[in-house]
């Protein structure tokens, strides 16, 4: 599983997917759910503050 955002033009937020692969078939699974960029950690792509 891989976690990942897209930038929306009308929002300013990041909309937050799932990509999902099995037998080299890909599934890509929006979770619904917005988080800020600032508040995105892209190299480990997840929430910043989930760190421990």
């Amino acid at each position: 599983m891989i976690f990942f955002t897209r930038k929306s033009r009308s929002n300013p937020k990041l909309s937050i997917y799932v990509r999902i692969t099995i037998n080299r078939k890909r599934a890509k699974i929006s979770l619904k759910r917005v988080i800020s960029i600032k508040d995105w950690d892209r190299n480990k792509s997840h929430h910043s503050s989930s760190q421990k």
